[in-house]
């Protein structure tokens, strides 16, 4: 495994691809492990191989909110934003305060120009963690995007003094 840690950190994925799956080999319960190799697969766009480790997460730890909402933003990235967003609406349901599932799901619903369960993702996301600068910031620009200025001007405020707005 640290060989494959070591690859990563040299960009060498393909190298890395080799002793992740090594690794997994050697320990197939371990979930850090198949957590790397998933990773490493999405880097290397083989998002089936990423998300048959992220399943196999599941099966060992039902628990794990990671991997679903990984496997939710795999399903974005091959284009099919309708089963990210189911993956990432279930589990949603399991953990309503998951912010960065709703973060996700935010960021799908814009891309199906669906704007205003976009809204409604992100000012959840921000009353759970108001510090969240990327969600007030996404949410701003849609008000201001609609030209309702006050409240993006609002949207920013929620975020401001804790990361990128701060004077």
């Amino acid at each position: 495994f640290q060989l494959a840690e070591i690859h990563l950190r040299l960009r060498n994925i393909e190298q890395a691809e080799v002793y992740g799956k090594k690794a997994v080999e050697s320990e197939p319960d371990n979930v850090e492990f198949r957590n790397a190799l998933a990773g490493i697969y999405a880097s290397l766009k083989k998002y089936d191989e990423a998300k048959a480790q992220y399943q196999k997460i599941i099966e060992l730890e039902p628990n794990n909110a990671k991997a679903p909402l990984l496997m939710g933003i795999i399903e974005a990235e091959r284009g099919r934003l309708s089963e990210g967003v189911d993956i990432l609406s279930k589990l949603i349901q399991v953990n309503p305060d998951n912010y960065m599932a709703l973060f996700y799901r935010a960021r799908m619903y814009l891309e199906q120009n669906n704007e205003e369960k976009a809204k409604s993702d992100l000012d959840r996301a921000l009353t759970l963690k108001p510090n969240f600068t990327e969600a007030g910031t996404a949410l701003g620009l849609i008000f201001e995007k609609a030209g309702q200025n006050e409240e993006a001007i609002k949207a920013y405020s929620r975020v401001q003094g804790t990361g990128s707005f701060k004077k």
